[in-house]
């Protein structure tokens, strides 16, 4: 009863969130259906024949139309698995199967079926439609069990092809565009790595002419401090030679003074011997007079040169 009670709700629903238990992440998937069939009669195009326990049709507006054609296979699964040929077909004829698990004691079991139940107790159609309606109610919020069917049409892979042919010649060309872009900046880059070279080697010219400069710099400065000793010096020998030179026009101004004195007394001396001479004619007495005056000057001037 379970397994009936479980299909007959699936069966009332029009609109599916169906939870895809996968490891550890659920992923949900909604379905707006057109028909919602119980047990139908499927005869496949390899004679094979199956009734499964609910399928779906919905329409080309659902983003799984083209991976699945518009058709989805519900198993309950309560005692039994859905066997491994059954699958195979599904597969070979793309109808997915989504599988609904109906665990022991849970709330999808039929609660007469349930460990719990008291032995002999009887039920009625009643509790069947009141489990029914409870399910509906759950099943109306979210449907969790997991796709194992999962097949993908021609057409998806067909669209998967084209996709793949489209990103392949996107990439090619992407890939000539920057196999382009690579070429032209190795000759970038050669062209920069020649410039490196040319500024190292100038660079290298330029470091040598600094080194001169400053070893020239050097050496004039050493001269220039060689000569500022030597300036020095010379100033001090100027000084020296500059007080030589005022000692030796003091000395040659007195000698000057003197020679001056001496010339005027030579002078003098020649007036007097002429006067001398030509006074007697003209004034005895004065020239007597006279001859005692500056006989006695020779004298004093006499003891001033001695």
């Amino acid at each position: 009863m379970s397994h009936k009670c479980v299909i007959e709700a699936l069966s009332r629903l029009s609109n599916m969130k169906l939870i895809h238990v996968c490891k550890d992440k659920r992923i949900p998937l909604n379905f707006e259906f057109r028909t919602v069939e119980k047990t139908p009669y499927l005869h496949l195009p390899n004679g094979a024949k199956y009734y499964p326990d609910i399928l779906c049709t919905f329409g080309e507006d659902s983003e799984f139309y083209d991976k699945w054609g518009g058709k989805l296979a519900i198993e309950v699964t309560y005692t039994h698995g859905c066997e491994s040929y059954k699958k195979e077909d599904f597969v070979f004829h793309n109808i997915p199967v989504f599988e609904v698990t109906i665990k022991n004691n849970s709330a999808r079991q039929f609660p007469a079926e349930r460990p719990n139940w008291p032995k002999g107790k009887l039920w009625d159609e009643e509790l069947v439609e009141q489990h029914i309606n409870q399910l509906v109610t759950w099943f109306h919020e979210d449907v969790v069990g997991e796709f194992i069917v999962d097949p993908t049409s021609t057409r998806v892979h067909e669209q998967r092809v084209c996709k793949l042919n489209n990103n392949i010649s996107y990439l090619k060309s992407e890939n000539a565009n920057v196999k382009n872009e690579l070429e032209l900046l190795h000759a970038k880059h050669t062209r920069v790595a020649d410039e490196l070279h040319e500024h190292k080697k100038e660079n290298s010219t330029l470091l040598k002419r600094v080194q001169n400069y400053q070893s020239a710099y050097e050496n004039l400065q050493s001269e220039i401090s060689q000569m500022t000793d030597e300036l020095e010096s010379y100033k001090g020998n100027a000084n020296e030679t500059k007080e030589k030179f005022n000692k030796y026009d003091e000395k040659l101004s007195d000698y000057r003074r003197k020679v001056d004195f001496q010339k005027n007394g030579l002078y003098a001396l020649a007036f007097i011997i002429i006067l001398f001479l030509i006074s007697p004619l003209l004034t005895p007495k004065v020239t007597a007079q006279v001859l005692n005056s500056w006989y006695t000057s020779l004298i004093n001037l006499r003891q001033l040169f001695s």
